[in-house]
């Protein structure tokens, strides 16, 4: 698990007492140009244990986990809905 979570580092995040809502993102100076936040969950069938993070993660990593993950971890991404459109809202994309 620990090289999985060097390689995707924690998201940045925010709250403020009286909002409900939480601020998720990612730096491109710290977790890479391309980077957006996700919920990543990784698992090891052998030990039967499980961690998951909000992790900043650029969509070619997420292609080339299969080849890089530890032997016997899975990887699963799953996006927040809101930041996909606000990372394209960011980028000037519709």
């Amino acid at each position: 698990m620990k090289a999985a979570r060097e390689r995707y580092k924690a998201c940045n995040s925010k709250t403020k007492q009286e909002d409900p809502n939480l601020e998720l993102w990612c730096d491109p100076g710290y977790h890479g140009v391309g980077t957006e936040p996700v919920y990543l969950t990784a698992y090891i069938a052998e030990s039967k244990k499980e961690e998951s993070w909000c992790a900043c993660a650029s969509p070619s990593a997420r292609e080339g986990t299969a080849q890089t993950a530890e032997a016997g971890m899975t990887l699963k991404f799953t996006d927040y809905p809101e930041s996909r459109q606000l990372f394209m809202n960011l980028q000037g994309d519709s």
